[in-house]
């Protein structure tokens, strides 16, 4: 039986579990707890177990308060300086709820939804609203800040004279007041104190590499060209950018790039609360808001749920519309239930009512298919932040749908039903995923480039890329016997994993009734999801985090059938320790940067360092340089112009140099003459060529690179006269890289080992100036 006194709200509605269900319960919690406390973390290459970390806990969480001296300037005298960045964000804000709560009010006014609903609903569809409104001015070259704020204060004003002509939103009543103050405000401040190194940490500049390539780096270039088009060098910025144009969008407010990516940061990192809010809506409507607050608390004291929302990631805002199409699944289904069941009352009752009026289950079929309409917008919101939401959420959404919509009315179910269904869920996933498809349908004649090359083509892609692109993004091999590895990396392994988020799990698979099935749905997901990843997937860490989400519900679920079965001590003891052991974990600097509150110049420069070549030109070069790129892509640092190609692309170095001869291996290929190699570059303005080793090594290693690049290349092209002779820019030592970089370095460029033993270093970064005669002419 419940614990009288401090019984949860859920445990009236459960029954006594079996004798031998208490003694597995606590067997599992003691083992696992251990186990992940006493785990080697594989981030610090061995050297440190939790336990470890978790002795210093009261010294990290003591510097945060009282931090120790630093090389750099930091306090609280430099948060002015993210002020504007402060005011920006919160415009985007404002204009992205006005703008949800219109689509919400269009679709799903008649559902009863309640006030955590409504906002989550409210600024998911809304962000994903401005960006589409971003793509459309980028792509007709409006990119204006001017415009950008009329169009905010019409959408605000229409919000506003909807909400006036119809009302405020009616909330929808969901047992709140079973919560005591006190739970709510200890959620309130233990959620406070994960979001503020949030909002600080994502005001930092990034560095991440992928961030710095594409995710930024994209964006960037879109605003200095001042319009979104098909950047040939760079297929990472044809994928769906949903989350990139939101950073494009701080751009054009800040009328800045540097600045404007970290409006677009903060901006990004909205979609951590909004996904703990639909957390606590999901488990408010299927357990109880005890268990939808917890797992509101537990989602955001994940450390990974800090690590996204503070790099520019876009697992972020996939993780958030999987939520919110989780919910919104979960709404249609008990709404279209409660109505279901009012209809039938009705005809009851007018059985005996001479006065004729119509059921209410005579409005459910058009409210079902708005609905439906509206689950369909969220889940291709879920394909617009990357391809893989068509399998993380669209596709289960889909079949989750016409799934339920089967079983409920499986004993008079018709075709028509059924098609109108998928019809509507298909449209709503047109409108929000629709516009990314066509322009690239537009731009290389594949909606979904550079995929499915095979059947779709594309341009400026050929079969050698394609080989290489699905060698790299592919999985590495589907051994049945590596599945309980990749499991035990999940659950105990990563770094940024809560202790919270396996411990409880299994646990809420003991609740009854209801709740049992609500626990077997939601553990159905996680499943589904991590199959996916497993067998769909490269297998990055963080593609698996999308399914966190369900994972702490599920989790807040099992730690309040442990308070009311068990032991509320137990609970309260845990969550004594897990807390604050991930408090120090997200602000000790294991999650990323912790300079919270640095001067954003130093900042700058600690994040320029990352990419040391960049950094130093950016000191170097004169004014009017323009730099090819060789190996190198992080360029969201670079102050000056240049030109550049990831490596899954054409190399610009080869197809401007190199004479084609087919049949040919690339290494074979001669220069061009030294006159056509001059007129390309006068063509193109390049005064500088810098080669990145270090980059190159490690894509030759990995994904492959262009064995046209060696440095006989540039050896011939100064014999040519075309470049002088280099300037060392960068120096990494030998025994930094890879036992297989050091070989690839030993084979390929033993000229640039200096040293002996392992004190050996490669000149890692070359800038070889353009001579003057290969310069176009001054008018």
């Amino acid at each position: 039986m419940a614990n009288k006194k401090q019984a949860s709200p859920t445990a009236q509605e459960t029954s006594r579990p079996l004798p031998l269900v208490p003694i597995l319960s606590v067997c599992w919690l003691v083992i696992f707890f251990v186990l992940y406390f006493t785990t080697t973390l594989g981030d610090t290459r061995g050297e440190l177990t939790r336990l470890q970390i978790l002795f210093e806990v009261p010294n990290l969480l003591w510097n945060n308060l009282f931090p120790l001296p630093v090389e750099y300037d930091s306090g609280w005298t430099y948060l002015p300086q993210r002020f504007d960045l402060l005011c920006f964000a919160t415009l985007i804000w404002i204009a992205a709820y006005s703008a949800g709560t219109l689509i919400c009010r269009c679709l799903i006014r008649q559902y009863q939804l309640s006030t955590a609903e409504h906002i989550c609903f409210s600024m998911g569809t809304g962000l994903a609203a401005l960006s589409l409104l971003t793509l459309v001015l980028g792509l007709i070259g409006l990119l204006s800040r001017v415009l950008v704020l009329i169009l905010f204060a019409v959408i605000v004003a229409a919000a506003g004279f909807v909400a006036w002509r119809d009302g405020h939103f009616k909330a929808r009543k969901n047992k709140t007041s079973e919560l005591s103050n006190g739970w709510l405000r200890f959620a309130f401040i233990t959620c406070g104190l994960f979001l503020l190194p949030a909002v600080l940490g994502s005001m930092l500049p990034s560095i991440d590499f992928d961030v710095k390539e594409y995710h930024l780096g994209g964006p960037k270039e879109y605003f200095l060209n001042g319009y979104i088009s098909m950047l040939p060098h760079n297929v990472y910025t044809s994928f769906p950018f949903l989350a990139e144009m939101l950073s494009l969008l701080g751009m054009v407010l800040a009328d800045d790039w540097w600045r404007g990516a970290l409006v677009g940061k903060l901006v990004l990192m909205s979609f951590g609360p909004i996904t703990a809010l639909a957390v606590y809506a999901v488990g408010a409507r299927l357990y109880s808001p005890f268990v939808g607050l917890w797992g509101a608390v537990f989602y955001l004291a994940t450390p990974w749920a800090y690590r996204i929302s503070v790099i520019a990631y876009v697992e972020g805002a996939l993780s958030c519309y999987l939520t919110l199409t989780t919910l919104a699944i979960v709404v249609w289904w008990q709404e279209w239930g409660r109505h279901t069941a009012e209809s039938s009352s009705e005809i009851e009752s007018s059985k005996t009512d001479e006065t004729p009026h119509p059921p209410f289950g005579h409005l459910l079929p058009r409210e079902k298919d708005w609905m439906t309409l509206f689950i369909g917008l969220l889940a291709g919101c879920g394909i617009a932040c990357k391809y893989p939401g068509l399998v993380q959420v669209a596709f289960p959404a889909g079949v989750l749908l016409v799934g339920l919509c089967y079983w409920r009315n499986r004993s008079a179910i018709s075709v028509q039903q059924l098609v109108m269904t998928v019809v509507l869920f298909s449209l709503g996933v047109l409108i929000t995923f629709g516009p990314w498809a066509l322009k690239n349908l537009m731009e290389t004649g594949n909606p979904v480039y550079p995929l499915v090359y095979s059947l779709m083509g594309g341009a400026d892609w050929d079969a050698a890329l394609d080989a290489k692109w699905k060698s790299a993004h592919s999985p590495p091999h589907h051994h049945l016997m590596a599945v309980m590895n990749d499991l035990q990396s999940i659950a105990l392994g990563s770094t940024w994993q809560t202790c919270t988020a396996f411990l409880f799990l299994p646990l809420a698979c003991l609740w009854t009734g209801e709740k049992k099935r609500a626990s077997i749905f939601l553990l159905g997901g996680v499943l589904y999801l991590f199959l996916a990843w497993w067998v769909l997937t490269h297998r990055i860490d963080r593609f698996w985090v999308p399914m966190m989400p369900l994972v702490t519900i599920l989790s807040a679920a099992g730690a309040v059938w442990v308070w009311d079965h068990l032991s509320r001590y137990a609970v309260i003891c845990i969550l004594a320790i897990v807390l604050p052991f991930n408090l120090a974990v997200v602000t000790s600097g294991l999650c990323g940067p912790n300079y919270f509150l640095a001067d954003l110049a130093a900042a700058k420069e600690m994040a320029a360092s990352t990419a040391p070549g960049i950094q130093k030109m950016n000191e170097l070069l004169p004014e009017g340089s323009k730099v090819l790129l060789v190996g190198e892509a992080q360029i969201f640092d670079a102050e000056f112009p240049l030109d550049y190609n990831t490596v899954f692309d054409q190399s610009i170095f080869e197809k401007w140099t190199g004479e084609i001869i087919l049949g040919e291996p690339l290494e074979k290929w001669p220069l061009r003459s030294a006159e056509e190699i001059r007129e390309t570059f006068q063509r193109n303005g390049i005064t500088h060529v810098y080669v990145n080793w270090v980059e190159i090594l490690r894509y030759r290693t990995t994904y492959g690179y262009t064995p046209y690049v060696t440095p006989e290349r540039f050896e011939e092209l100064q014999r040519l006269g075309i470049l002088d002779q280099p300037l060392p820019l960068t120096e990494t030592p030998l025994m930094g890289l890879s036992e297989a970089e050091r070989k690839e370095a030993e084979q390929l460029l033993p000229k640039l080992i200096r040293g002996r033993g392992k004190s050996r270093w490669l000149t890692s970064g070359l800038l070889y100036p353009v001579k003057e005669q290969s310069l176009p002419a001054e008018n």
